[in-house]
């Protein structure tokens, strides 16, 4: 696989070679899954270890864990953060889900991310000129675009809350495939059922629009819409 983020996922692989539809299922797997299942038919054992990273700008000392499935967070972020006022997420930074610090790691998580909370507000905000906050958009104060290579520590805050949702096209740059996120977005908010499903909405699971999330200038929870509509499928 070659190119930025997404396409390592494996939906981007299906949908050029194999693309879901409504009567086509892919079933898929990860590696540790089938790591799982030879363990389980070699050694008859339902062994559940993996490797974990422990990761984000809050970490003194980013590391691997081996832990069982499942395994609570607590005894692996022990004296690891720079800070108390920070939101740890099961998962990376695009897709991960927040949880508390005695939370536990979900059934597909390979990854704990710390970032610190955004919860500041600051003077003019985005309007201040500023190359230090990384920003798909050249907006007036966002000039991270002026340094391409440099490396940035995100935070929680999302600079805005949700506003109406415009059209900007910027979606479509983020998603290497033959949809269109945006009308396919505004069709699940309408519950226009027939538009979903010509929209491709069959081909897409969260982790192929989370760069839409991130670069949503509406500030729009873009892929709680995305599963919103597959659950209205599925009921209907």
């Amino acid at each position: 696989v070659q190119g930025p983020h997404p396409a390592g996922n494996v939906g981007v692989h299906i949908h050029h070679l194999w693309p879901v539809h409504a009567n086509r299922i892919v079933w898929t797997i990860s590696p540790y899954g089938l790591a799982l299942i030879g363990r389980l038919l070699l050694q008859g054992q339902y062994d559940t270890r993996q490797r974990i990273a422990l990761t984000g700008p809050e970490v003194k000392k980013p590391c691997y864990y081996e832990v069982l499935g499942g395994a609570s967070i607590k005894p692996l972020i022990a004296n690891q953060t720079l800070n108390d006022h920070v939101r740890y997420i099961a998962g990376n930074v695009l897709t991960g889900e927040r949880i508390s610090a005695e939370g536990h790691l979900g059934y597909y998580d390979t990854q704990i991310t710390v970032l610190s909370e955004g919860d500041k507000h600051e003077l003019f905000g985005w309007i201040r000129p500023s190359v230090k906050k990384l920003s798909f958009h050249r907006g007036i104060g966002l000039l991270s675009f002026l340094r391409p290579q440099a490396n940035y520590s995100p935070t929680t805050n999302t600079h805005g809350e949700a506003r109406a949702f415009v059209q900007t096209g910027v979606f479509e740059r983020v998603v290497p495939m033959d949809v269109l996120p945006m009308y396919l977005i505004k069709a699940i908010l309408a519950e226009d059922y027939e538009s979903m499903e010509e929209l491709g909405i069959y081909e897409l699971i969260e982790e192929d629009i989370a760069l839409c999330e991130f670069i949503d200038p509406s500030k729009h929870a873009i892929q709680q819409i995305l599963r919103q509509g597959i659950r209205l499928l599925q009921a209907d």
